[in-house]
């Protein structure tokens, strides 16, 4: 993804979101550029999550910072610019989802099962084909949860953000958003019970 990379300078290097996206909303096309280099990966991870392969995820991507220029002015520098940002990208994302109703899976950006399954997943995992099949397990299952609870685990899980990041990404409370993330831990852990290693072999 190139966003006009020639006018990015150093000037914005150690400056906030929120300074970004104040200059952003006055039109200053290096900290728009800025802004893009430091999220691009974060938003193309997700989008391939949600939509579930790469060439849609990287115009879903497109769309989210086009988007957040526009509406950078929007942004009134409380709470999170990553939340901020992620919300656009998971609009984007639907509309790309359910305007092609694709379902490729690829073997690349596969989540990591650690913090899904719970402790001990490694000790399972002793070679890369094996790993490659856990992980791809762990991704299916992620595909079958329903969005109201496969979305909050992405942004927790794969983003890192806070139960009140992801109320605020997807215009839900903090408290239903920790609700959402703990229903889709335990769907996943029923779903993955095979790659726990508490089963045993009873």
């Amino acid at each position: 993804m190139d966003y006009g990379r020639e006018h990015s300078g150093g000037q914005w290097m150690g400056r906030s979101d929120a300074d970004l996206l104040r200059a952003v909303g006055a039109g200053d096309v290096s900290a728009f550029s800025a802004f893009v280099d430091r999220h691009k990966d974060r938003v193309f991870s997700f989008a391939v999550e949600v939509i579930g392969n790469r060439a849609d995820a990287e115009d879903a991507s497109q769309e989210t910072f086009v988007e957040a220029y526009r509406f950078a002015r929007r942004f009134q520098g409380e709470g999170s610019a990553v939340a901020w940002l992620l919300g656009i990208a998971w609009h984007r994302c639907l509309t790309w989802k359910y305007r092609w109703r694709r379902h490729a899976v690829s073997l690349d950006d596969l989540p990591s099962p650690e913090g899904v399954v719970g402790n001990g997943t490694d000790r399972r995992v002793d070679d890369e084909a094996e790993a490659t099949a856990v992980r791809l397990d762990v991704r299916r299952a992620l595909a079958k949860l329903p969005p109201k609870y496969r979305v909050p685990a992405l942004l927790r899980y794969q983003q890192g953000l806070s139960h009140e990041e992801i109320g605020a990404a997807l215009g839900i409370s903090p408290a239903t958003a920790a609700q959402r993330v703990h229903r889709a831990k335990v769907i996943l852990r029923t779903a993955l019970h095979h790659l726990d290693p508490r089963a045993g072999g009873g």
